[in-house]
């Protein structure tokens, strides 16, 4: 799919891609990816990957208490376009069947802003800006029962 030039009045000109003629995106484009990931069981600790996070969801059972580490700012970076500034989403959903909680850890070169913990039948976001190559931060955006 081609990516398409838009002119703005505004002083920038963003590019689109997915869009057709008319405006619209293709029945099969989808703006959601979901990256699912479950924990081996006895309550293993997970390094998350940068696809991963990108993908903007995803679900832990994880089988006792854990800590998901983020992946490093590096990775982030390379997966987001190697773009300062880039910013992405993702929600850490704790499926678990007890009490069992999971904590995120910051990844190397990642400063996590905020509550870290997630307990059974919740999920956090976390926006998470680049601000170097090497360099990231994560905002805390809040829990949710689900």
């Amino acid at each position: 799919m081609a990516s398409t030039t838009v002119k703005s009045n505004f002083g920038y000109n963003p590019e689109y891609s997915g869009v057709t003629e008319n405006g619209l995106l293709p029945l099969s484009w989808s703006p959601v990816k979901i990256v699912t990931t479950t924990t081996a069981a006895g309550g293993s600790d997970i390094t998350l990957t940068a696809n991963q996070v990108a993908g903007g969801l995803i679900i832990l059972d994880p089988q006792g208490a854990i800590t998901a580490t983020m992946p490093t700012a590096e990775e982030l970076y390379k997966e987001l376009g190697s773009s300062i500034g880039k910013t992405v989403t993702v929600w850490i959903k704790n499926a678990a069947d007890g009490s069992e909680i999971i904590s995120v850890a910051a990844g190397t070169g990642i400063t996590v802003k905020g509550t870290v913990t997630i307990v059974q039948n919740h999920l956090r976001g976390f926006k998470v800006v680049i601000t170097s190559p090497t360099t990231a931060t994560a905002y805390n955006l809040g829990a949710h029962t689900f």
